[in-house]
């Protein structure tokens, strides 16, 4: 009860009153409904006029083997084959399904089934293109800004000279706009695209970040807010090209790219995240007199320390994910076989 009521107050006060000095209500918050405007109208656009027309054109199930061209081990011999038709032609011609063989390998599967299939590869196509596109974009922005700002943005600065001493640029600003309109229309996306195994650990994901967003941005803490978001814009586009580079039935690229969303994930968010983004709260979140920022109160301090600690239980559990999928790859012999979170999958 007692978190509810502080979630509660958090929300009240982050409408009605910011710590953020650098920020005029409702001024400045306007954009952050105009930017979520822009990503959802984008989103439509590009999905319908792009990457539409390359799934249609380019995505599909793999077309079936002949059997005359599969294996031809344990193949009846063609003797024993001319018997067995002439044995069974009058039952073949009385019933219209047909004759079921052990030494059948492949089976021609019904059109209602094959365009069902082909109809969710090509909206995971869509939904892995879009997203390949927007984390691009973000990330790109995310570290232009944040390596253009005039004081370094590292761990001992993150809190230093808060709230007086410390200025939001136009520049992060316009980060945090972006950011909050980003991940607005993911969290809409989960609810469009089909559902994935990992729903509600994405839901949760994507409402924790926006609220990281909202409050950092209303309280405050930009800067440590920007590289957050900066850091989780790293490893996603690798991820969603191989996806795309999957669907489109180029596996080679799939596994590279797959290995290097791996590896970028693991020092983003498995190392860097937590060793130098989430220890500097309880090393430097602190005024000059000792006292816990903000102003001692630490709900706030502790509340901001627990929503950081939930991305990085969430991290843990993707990252165990990552692995699995890696270590089913090599173990096979095989390459990247899909996203391990679809259900159909």
């Amino acid at each position: 009860m007692s978190i509810a009521i502080a979630g509660v107050r958090w929300i009240v006060e982050g409408i009605t009153y910011t710590f953020n000095k650098d920020l005029k209500w409702p001024d400045d918050f306007y954009p952050l409904l105009l930017w979520l405007l822009f990503w959802f109208s984008a989103h439509e656009v590009v999905t319908r006029k792009i990457f539409r027309p390359i799934a249609e054109k380019y995505v599909s199930e793999p077309t079936e083997v002949p059997p005359e061209k599969s294996t031809k081990l344990d193949a009846p011999s063609e003797t024993d084959a001319t018997l067995r038709k002439r044995t069974s032609s009058k039952k073949a011609e009385e019933s219209a399904v047909p004759e079921k063989s052990e030494n059948k390998v492949f089976v021609e599967e019904p059109k209602e089934d094959k365009a069902r299939m082909n109809k969710n590869l090509r909206r995971k196509f869509v939904r892995s293109a879009w997203f390949c596109l927007n984390y691009i974009i973000t990330a790109v922005i995310a570290w232009t800004i944040i390596m253009s700002e005039s004081e370094p943005i590292i761990p001992t600065t993150f809190f230093k000279g808060w709230p007086e001493k410390q200025t939001m640029s136009p520049n992060l600003k316009l980060l945090y706009q972006i950011a909050f309109g980003s991940y607005s229309n993911h969290l809409a996306v989960l609810f469009i695209y089909p559902k994935q195994k990992d729903f509600l650990e994405m839901f949760i994901h994507h409402i924790t970040t926006l609220l990281l967003i909202y409050f950092s941005y209303t309280w405050g803490f930009y800067r440590i807010g920007a590289v957050v978001y900066a850091l989780h814009e790293l490893a996603d586009p690798f991820l969603e090209f191989a996806k795309c580079s999957l669907y489109l039935k180029r596996q080679t690229v799939a596994d590279v790219f797959f290995g290097l969303f791996a590896l970028v994930f693991f020092v983003s968010r498995n190392f860097i995240f937590p060793v130098y983004v989430i220890s500097s709260i309880p090393l430097y979140a602190y005024h000059e007199d000792g006292s816990l920022i903000p102003f001692g109160r630490a709900d706030v301090h502790y509340g901001f320390f627990a929503l950081l600690c939930i991305l990085e239980i969430l991290h843990i559990f993707w990252f165990s994910l990552i692995v699995k999928v890696a270590l089913t790859t090599v173990l096979s012999k095989g390459g990247v076989e899909g996203d391990i979170r679809d259900e159909d999958e």
